[in-house]
């Protein structure tokens, strides 16, 4: 809703009455006789002149807003603002107290005493309807941000749901489940029933991770490069030496936190738009490192090619989704052909991501 709805007869009712209650009570105070009439005549005269200054007033604070690091500046701004526009309006105000004046009390007064009245009774309240005007503004827009904020959170739990959901699904699916199995059992056939353990304690752990509800939509890199370890080993299970996966990285890196469940996804993409897309694929290289500001995640494989696979699928429809509602702009998911053929997947995020704190 836009502030600027407020400002209406209505509030130009409501404005002049409250300022011509104001006014006597003012009279009231000082012993002066009530006298509806003159109080009412310039509350009102006052009411207008208010009103029609007040879109220009909330332009100058959607320009010069009071957050950010330019918060000093522009409170200085104001500062100057609110004496120009007191002044200003103390002048565009003189005539309706002169001729008030003189209707109401004395035809005598002169213009230079009406300005003087003028300048020391409105003066004041021209510069206190300034910031009146400029911190309505501003708390509007505090709540107008706090619910955005609030709805891109559960936006964004809504999505690292879906996320866990998809996970599971791949995992659970019946062509994985299957051929999982049947490695599994081809381990034991062959008298190798401690890699067919490691297999099975794999995909319990996978699953496991996955129907956990973690409330954090971000995790260290260190953390979701250990899901992806149990999806990777499950996977060479079936593909046998065939598949080899590098992972370069440094250190340094680990403690970083990425969104929860984002490289499996993009890894998944490789395994099946490229090992499974030519039985000749079999290298995957994930790495990740720190551009300036911005975190750089490469996943390159040696299949046919983006130009094969244009297909996104849940996985990366899905991370796309994910990566606008946490980051809009900031993040970027692009699919390219690969240098020595292949496909190569960036991922570029933010360099220094923080959890945000949950009330």
């Amino acid at each position: 809703m836009n502030l600027l709805q407020f400002w209406n007869w209505k509030a130009f009712v409501l404005l002049g009455l409250v300022l011509g209650v104001g006014f006597m009570i003012l009279d009231w105070t000082a012993g002066a006789p009530l006298r509806p009439a003159p109080a009412f005549f310039l509350s009102y005269s006052c009411a207008l002149l208010w009103l029609l200054v007040a879109p220009l007033i909330l332009r100058i604070g959607s320009r010069f807003p009071l957050r950010g690091d330019r918060l000093l500046r522009n409170t200085a701004l104001h500062i100057l603002g609110c004496y120009v526009f007191a002044i200003a309006l103390t002048i565009a105000f003189w005539p309706a107290v002169h001729y008030g004046m003189r209707i109401f009390f004395s035809p005598e007064l002169s213009w230079r005493g009406t300005l003087t009245a003028a300048a020391n009774y409105f003066f004041l309240g021209q510069a206190m309807y300034y910031w009146l005007v400029v911190s309505v503004q501003h708390a509007f827009q505090l709540s107008h941000r706090l619910r955005d904020q609030e709805l891109r959170a559960t936006r964004a739990e809504e999505l690292l749901t879906r996320s866990r959901l998809d996970v599971l699904r791949m995992q659970m699916s019946p062509h994985f489940l299957f051929n999982t199995l049947n490695s599994v059992s081809a381990l034991v056939s062959s008298n190798e029933p401690q890699r067919a353990n490691d297999v099975v304690a794999r995909l319990g752990d996978s699953l496991r991770a996955a129907l956990e509800e973690q409330e954090e939509a971000f995790a260290p890199i260190g953390v979701e490069l250990t899901h992806l370890e149990n999806y990777v080993e499950i996977e060479r299970c079936r593909f046998g030496e065939r598949l080899r996966f590098e992972v370069q990285i440094d250190e340094s890196l680990m403690d970083r936190l990425v969104p929860r469940w984002i490289l499996q996804p993009i890894v998944e993409n490789a395994v099946i738009h490229g090992l499974q897309a030519d039985i000749n694929a079999g290298h995957i290289r994930l790495s990740i490192q720190e551009t300036g500001e911005q975190l750089e995640i490469l996943v390159e494989d040696d299949g046919p090619g983006p130009a094969q696979s244009v297909d996104e699928g849940i996985g990366l429809g899905n991370t796309r989704e994910r990566l606008k509602e946490l980051f809009g702009e900031r993040a970027e998911l692009t699919l390219l052909p690969g240098s020595a053929g292949g496909t190569r997947l960036q991922l570029l995020l933010p360099a220094h991501i923080q959890e945000p704190p949950r009330s």
